[in-house]
């Protein structure tokens, strides 16, 4: 069954991520349900989307080692509805995300780096095979809100560790709010 939300709000910046963005990350998987909640919801917003190539990140906070396997048997459905060229499952929470700023003054720089190391992601291909050309080796982004409030953080960050590869910084949002532990973040191009 494909839960259905009443906030018009959800659905027009969902759309817009799916339709417009090239990837589409998923946060905040402390379980299987939570995990379950989020295929469902895309699944909701898919009905226009078919054939849209998609990357799909999925985060586990918490390492669950039930949720690898959970994933990897839900994919069939994410198939039905788009041409999904990767996944990706990141077994530990070493993305770091910057965050800050109100919803519609959210402002990033596309040509901005930064250097800053990821560890132990897991990708499979959309056959699930170990590892896709596109996802080999680790890779390094930041999802930020207001590019204002990361400058400092970067320099900062900077300042602490050493560095031997380059991230972009790309647009970070929270999407349905009435749906606790869910963040949803996008970025344009990491893989083209």
């Amino acid at each position: 069954m494909i839960l259905k939300y009443k906030s018009e709000s959800i659905s027009g910046d969902l759309r817009y991520y799916i339709n417009k963005k090239k990837m589409l990350f998923l946060n905040g998987y402390h379980d299987i349900s939570l995990l379950n909640i989020h295929i469902q919801t895309m699944l909701y917003f898919s009905l226009n989307n078919m054939n849209k190539k998609l990357n799909i990140f999925v985060n586990n906070f918490n390492t669950n080692n039930e949720c690898l396997p959970f994933f990897l048997n839900n994919l069939h459905y994410i198939e039905k509805f788009y041409n999904t060229t990767g996944y990706g499952l990141i077994t530990t929470h070493s993305l770091v995300i910057l965050s800050g700023g109100m919803k519609n003054k959210r402002k990033v720089f596309p040509n901005t780096k930064i250097y800053l190391n990821y560890n132990n992601p897991l990708f499979l291909d959309k056959y699930k095979m170990f590892p896709m050309k596109s996802f080999e080796n680790n890779y390094y982004f930041l999802f930020v809100n207001r590019i204002i409030r990361v400058n400092s953080k970067i320099s900062n960050i900077r300042k602490r560790r050493s560095f031997t590869n380059t991230i972009d910084i790309y647009e970070r949002n929270y999407f349905i709010p009435n749906l606790k532990a869910i963040e949803f973040g996008i970025i344009d191009s990491i893989f083209l």
